[in-house]
């Protein structure tokens, strides 16, 4: 953390996205380097002990988990010498990697803040000078953790989720309070939503199975749909089912089809398509028979944090009971209940 002697020292890691785009004849594309960036926003310089790096300048369409495993494992390597470390992300898969990072670093000593813009840095209506420098604040603000910052908000990192593909305030936390807020280059933190600084040395898990696919269920689908799992040698489900959760049951093939999976050691997690409020797969028939197939809902979570969530647990094991016990199991903020022993009884 940095001290009234110095000023804190802050990485900022350059991954592209629209922040560091430029206007081309096929529209905008990372194309500018970390120095535009330092000499459009004098303030950095001034306040901040900044050392710029670039691991790779692409838009976030193109970021893939092994990025994420990239990402982390610079940051673990170098988080003893900074007193945070801000990551410029690309706005459309930021969530997914913010949500990775959460699982991948665990233990945090110090403030990992992932931001990016809406609006290239280069353009006058820009809001990437705001979100950096309030990401910068954030990152030298001594509470460790991943988060996300953006138009103001200062979101866990396991529980942002992009809503809005244009405005300004493009992210919101997924139900879970946003943690601080950024006004004016101030921040303010809600203490009760900050985890406790760690007591162990941090812990890099870098290992990820990208084998995983997301699937949502819209009237009409049945258990063929699943076949392609199989054919196509995934590890792991995500349904994105209706409501509360619950599959539908007026093709039974469906159901047969996920059980079949689980049997066959796949494991299934079951999600919603509503952004807020999540699962519960104990309300309705259809989610009892649902939970009957040894689905594992997600309660809370958001789908970024369970995919994430998915490929991290199966990059650490292939045993189902573990990879049940692990999805159900809080590591960094994304479950607001914990699953005792695994089936799927929620402890306050």
């Amino acid at each position: 953390m940095g001290t009234k002697n110095r000023i804190p020292k802050i990485l900022l890691l350059n991954t592209g996205g629209t922040l560091m785009s430029i206007r081309g004849e096929r529209g905008l594309a990372p194309g500018i380097g970390t120095d535009v960036v330092i000499s459009a926003i004098p303030s950095l310089s001034t306040c901040f002990d900044i050392v710029a790096e670039s691991l790779m300048n692409v838009s976030s369409a193109n970021i893939q988990p092994e990025d994420w495993a990239r990402i982390a494992r610079r940051i673990h390597h170098v988080q003893a010498d900074y007193d945070g470390v801000v990551v410029i992300h690309g706005t459309d898969t930021l969530a997914y990697t913010a949500a990775a990072l959460s699982f991948m670093l665990a233990r945090l000593r110090i403030p990992v803040v992932v931001t990016g813009s809406q609006i290239p840095l280069q353009d006058d209506t820009t809001d990437a000078k705001r979100n950096i420098v309030d990401a910068c604040i954030v990152a030298a603000s001594g509470y460790a953790g991943v988060m996300v910052v953006f138009g103001g908000k200062i979101i866990r990192g396991s529980r942002a989720s992009k809503v809005y593909s244009g405005a300004i305030e493009a992210f919101r936390s997924i139900n879970y309070p946003d943690i601080g807020f950024a006004s004016d280059q101030r921040i303010h933190f809600f203490r009760e939503y900050i985890p406790p600084p760690p007591v162990d040395r941090p812990v890099l898990y870098d290992h990820v199975c990208p084998q995983v696919i997301l699937l949502k269920i819209i009237p009409g689908v049945g258990g063929e749909v699943l076949d392609l799992i199989e054919e196509r040698a995934y590890r792991g489900v995500v349904i994105e089912s209706i409501g509360k959760g619950g599959l539908p049951t007026s093709h039974p093939n469906l159901l047969d089809r996920v059980k079949n999976l689980v049997d066959q050691g796949i494991p299934v997690a079951v999600t919603t398509q509503c952004t807020y409020q999540g699962t519960n797969l104990e309300v309705y028939k259809n989610g009892r028979e649902t939970l009957e197939t040894g689905v594992i809902p997600t309660y809370d979570m958001s789908i970024e944090a369970v995919v994430t969530k998915m490929m991290w647990t199966l990059g650490k094991t292939d045993r189902m009971p573990v990879i049940r016990k692990m999805m159900l199991h809080n590591y960094a903020g994304e479950l607001n209940y914990e699953a005792e022993n695994g089936n799927g009884v929620l402890s306050a």
